[in-house]
């Protein structure tokens, strides 16, 4: 009759394993069973990770624990093996000519040109449509909020749509009128 390990023997056990010479030890086996350097950490993580996963079920009473790590090992091991013989690298004799995604000078001239002339429109608005469009457009302000604010009428607020247009007229010639 097998009877459930006790909280000791776990305890015994999780000691025995979790310490610094088993985590060199498994890097030592790993590098015995063939796997590459530039591999070898990520297989021991992987190991550990199943560990991990499997501790829950593990006896101590069944294998000693250094012998069950053994066995994820190797078990992670040949895995690794497998994946790697269908592995290919495909080496290129040019480098990739990846674009660089920061903007370029002429970009950030024209950019801060747009947002320095559209400035000047939002200046030259009539006021009250000018309070409606910064205030709801570009303080974020509900039309709510506004109304409280400014002291007009809700239907006197939704002067917006004026204001946009009087700035989409403004703007349009900055941009040649596309």
């Amino acid at each position: 009759m097998h009877r459930p390990p006790t909280e000791d023997t776990r305890s015994a056990a999780a000691a025995s394993l979790f310490r610094p010479k088993v985590f060199r030890d498994v890097l030592r086996w790993l590098e015995r069973l063939g796997v590459p350097a530039r591999d070898r950490d990520d297989v021991a993580g992987e190991v550990w990770l199943c560990v991990w996963h499997s501790w829950p079920t593990y006896d101590p009473e069944h294998a000693r624990p250094v012998r069950w790590l053994n066995r994820i090992m190797l078990h992670v091991c040949s895995h690794y093996h497998e994946r790697a013989s269908r592995r290919r690298e495909v080496l290129l004799d040019e480098p990739l000519d990846v674009p660089d995604p920061a903007p370029d000078a002429l970009s950030l001239l024209v950019a801060e040109e747009t947002r320095l002339g559209v400035l000047d429109a939002i200046d030259r608005l009539d006021p009250h449509e000018r309070e409606v469009l910064v205030g709801h457009d570009i303080e974020e302000m509900s039309m709510g909020d506004l109304v409280e604010k400014i002291e007009v009428p809700m239907s006197t607020a939704y002067r917006r749509t004026r204001a946009l247009a009087a700035l989409r007229a403004l703007v349009e010639p900055l941009d040649g009128g596309e």
